[in-house]
């Protein structure tokens, strides 16, 4: 049911984990537009299916420490994009 008179519920604050999960996927997301690699691709580089690509990109933790080896190794984070990412 929408509210009357346009008025719109605040946005409520994120956690601490959910900003990292934001700032993971923006790394990833960016590197993969640098790139130009598709996630699809980029899930058969890392030797992962594309369904856990997508479940460990929304759940970053979900990702074994091999798995962000090779994310990093394909995408070649900055040492700054490192520390978001690791």
């Amino acid at each position: 049911m929408a509210a009357e008179g346009g008025s719109h519920m605040p946005k409520l604050k994120l956690t601490e984990q959910q900003m990292k999960t934001r700032q993971f996927q923006a790394v990833v997301a960016k590197q993969l537009v640098l790139m130009d690699y598709s996630k699809d691709q980029l899930a058969k580089l890392i030797r992962i299916s594309r369904s856990s690509l997508w479940e460990k990109l929304d759940n970053p933790s979900k990702f074994r420490v091999g798995e962000l080896q090779a994310l990093h190794h394909v995408l070649k984070f900055s040492e700054e994009e490192r520390h978001i990412l690791f």
